[in-house]
């Protein structure tokens, strides 16, 4: 080393091997325990179709959820004209209606709503509506559904426009719960029949009052959900337990409208988040982000 002497050169190079064991640690961690994106990180959401179908009108007060399963996409949408039916899709482009009618007690006319998630090989949906509480209905195939059980006792209000949204993560089923007059609320399930209490208040932001919508769902060992409202646009946020959450981006860009009753859905497939919204006055639009 130029102009440094013996016992300088060799702390130089103790400090540099120092400083490559460091960073390489660091690297180490990151890889393994660190977020894919985190707060205020860049996130982009990009439209790839203005209507992909799927026969969904929010002037029928709709319901849309979309769910990865057997290596495609699921989508099931229904509204005051129509039951709910189910649809597949490899792409998130073309979709093959599997059924009219999958047979879920549900109903547009008193403001229900319904969640489907894949989980441990078979396909769950959470339904409730005004005068019922939440049910749990499974299938093997997204054509024929059971219930499991009338009502799994969490706390939520069609009577309060109450939204609810399901996903599945290391082995046990989540769900968002949120209504008028309370926040969202998480609960977990092992077997979709019996569920427990995470926190009542995760601290998303999320009105009832102005008609918000949640989209959640599960990558990378962490649990995400979209959520958006009047006069904000769709956040995004994170937790690694259900319990504890971060925003991560205030504003993905998805375009959403909550004045003309929108509906929102997400779910991964490929290595990408694929999400579905629609509004009055416009079809399902298509966004996807390979960023997370």
């Amino acid at each position: 080393m130029t102009g440094l002497s013996a016992n300088e050169g060799h702390s130089a190079t103790r400090l540099a091997a120092k400083t490559r064991s460091v960073l390489g640690t660091l690297l180490l961690l990151s890889a393994c325990s660190g977020p894919p994106v985190g707060p205020g990180e860049p996130i982009g959401f990009s439209p790839v179709n203005d209507d992909v179908g799927l026969g969904w009108s929010a002037y029928g007060s709709g319901n849309l959820t979309v769910t990865s399963f057997d290596g495609q996409l699921w989508a099931f949408a229904g509204d005051k004209n129509r039951p709910v039916a189910a649809y597949s899709s490899p792409d998130g482009l073309e979709w093959t209606e599997r059924s009219a009618d999958i047979g879920i007690e549900w109903s547009a006319y008193s403001d229900g709503v319904f969640s489907v998630a894949a989980h441990e090989g078979a396909l769950y949906a959470a339904a409730g509506a005004k005068d019922r509480g939440v049910a749990i209905h499974r299938s093997s195939n997204g054509v024929d559904w059971e219930m499991l059980v009338a009502d799994i006792g969490v706390e939520w209000s069609a009577y309060e426009d109450g939204q609810l949204d399901i996903a599945s993560l290391d082995g046990s089923l989540w769900l968002l719960a949120g209504a008028k007059d309370r926040g969202v609320a998480s609960y977990r399930s092992l077997d979709g029949r019996v569920w427990e209490p995470v926190v009542a208040e995760t601290g998303i932001e999320w009105n009832a009052y102005s008609d918000g919508a949640m989209a959640l769902f599960a990558r990378d060992g962490r649990l995400y959900v979209l959520a958006g409202s009047k006069d904000r646009g769709v956040g995004l946020w994170a937790s690694p337990d259900g319990a504890v959450w971060t925003r991560l981006v205030s504003d993905t860009g998805i375009s959403w409208n909550a004045y003309s009753e929108g509906a929102m859905s997400a779910a991964t497939l490929d290595g990408r988040v694929h999400v579905f919204a629609g509004s009055k006055d416009r079809g399902v639009r298509f966004f996807e982000s390979s960023s997370l």
